[in-house]
């Protein structure tokens, strides 16, 4: 049971991979059909000491046993920026793809397989399906960021975290976006964004400077921005109701 396409990662996730996908592989056997690297720490925006690494396992039989199993390795990698992984079984994918298309169309996108098939290859997706679920984000973004404000408001660092945080959540829902108008989204943030200001007839500008603040840019108005950051969100939900 060898690892493959180690090559593709970044030294230090190639590093914490093999020891711990090592230890799935002697501990479930035959039962993992495929284990999949997707995020950062496939697209090349891993951080090392910050970004955390992620991972699909898909298996043939997922219960109480398997992940009773499991405990140890997980815990141990929780310690060392491993989140638990996402457990899948083949059909589970299958019969999920209309209520998760955003995500399995970025991990379809964005992943590096590391052990076993390519669970993805064959995946297909409704436009309907993605265009529901990027509305559904992105109108439940808008929601929860205004009601995060004002555990924010006053602290000018927060609330610039309070944006990249949002932000950060709808990207995969812009990606989304620029799928359903018929193009390959970019893997990097900023360039997701210099793309999809081109494809719409919307004023995005504002996600730069969201951007632009997480990175210590000086920011002389910080409502303000917040102020764009709602209305642009609002402009982008209602682009997608009229698709």
């Amino acid at each position: 049971m060898e690892l493959i396409n180690l090559d593709r990662l970044n030294e230090e996730v190639k590093k914490k991979m093999v020891s711990y996908c090592s230890d799935l592989l002697m501990i479930l056997g035959s039962n993992i059909r495929s284990i999949l690297i997707y995020g950062s720490a496939s697209s090349g925006e891993y951080i090392q000491g910050k970004s955390d690494i992620n991972l699909l396992v898909v298996c043939d039989k997922i219960d109480i046993d398997v992940l009773k199993s499991l405990e140890k390795v997980v815990k141990d990698g929780i310690k060392r920026k491993i989140p638990p992984p996402l457990l899948f079984t083949p059909e589970h994918i299958k019969r999920s793809k209309d209520v998760f298309p955003i995500e399995f169309l970025g991990m379809k996108d964005n992943h590096v397989t590391i052990y076993g098939e390519e669970i993805f290859e064959k995946l297909d997706i409704n436009n309907e399906h993605l265009r529901l679920e990027c509305e559904e984000q992105i109108k439940g973004k808008l929601i929860r960021t205004r009601q995060a404000w004002f555990e924010a408001t006053g602290n000018k660092k927060r609330v610039a975290s309070l944006l990249y945080t949002s932000l950060v959540n709808i990207i995969p829902s812009i990606k989304g976006i620029i799928r359903l108008k018929g193009e390959t989204p970019p893997l990097i943030r900023r360039d997701v964004i210099d793309m999809v200001d081109k494809l719409l007839d919307i004023d995005l500008h504002v996600f730069v400077e969201v951007l632009d603040a997480k990175k210590g840019v000086k920011v002389k108005d910080i409502d303000n921005i917040f102020q764009r950051y709602l209305e642009a969100l609002y402009l982008l939900a209602s682009y997608v109701d009229k698709m």
